[in-house]
């Protein structure tokens, strides 16, 4: 019987790091699980995440909105044009983003 418990925990807590990944919206893998069970990375950890342009965009304009020391209005506007011009661009060429480590001159070659 206390094996039997023992499985019940140990499935428990993988379950709950699934839903949390999923949650966040962080890729979820075999070899991700088992480094968060056994307290090798973070449970919040990016391994395993692409990062494309258009969600590094995102994440920097957000951070921009917010550091209105640094950045004014008019220069969060800049990057969400900018980041328009892109998208509109990137679904051009048959695509809904781009892996940034993929970007090559030819990339924006294309794109200038």
């Amino acid at each position: 019987m206390q094996s039997y418990h023992q499985l019940i925990h140990f499935e428990s807590e993988l379950l709950k790091i699934i839903e949390h990944r999923e949650a966040k919206g962080l890729p979820i893998s075999s070899s991700i699980i088992k480094k968060i069970y056994q307290n090798k990375i973070d449970k919040d950890s990016a391994e395993g995440y692409t990062f494309t342009l258009l969600a590094y965009f995102d994440n920097f304009i957000q951070y921009a909105e917010k550091n209105t020391t640094d950045y004014t209005k008019p220069t969060v506007q800049h990057y969400r044009t900018t980041k328009e011009h892109l998208k509109t661009f990137i679904e051009s060429q048959g695509q809904t983003d781009v892996v940034l480590h993929t970007i090559d001159s030819a990339f924006f070659a294309k794109f200038l």
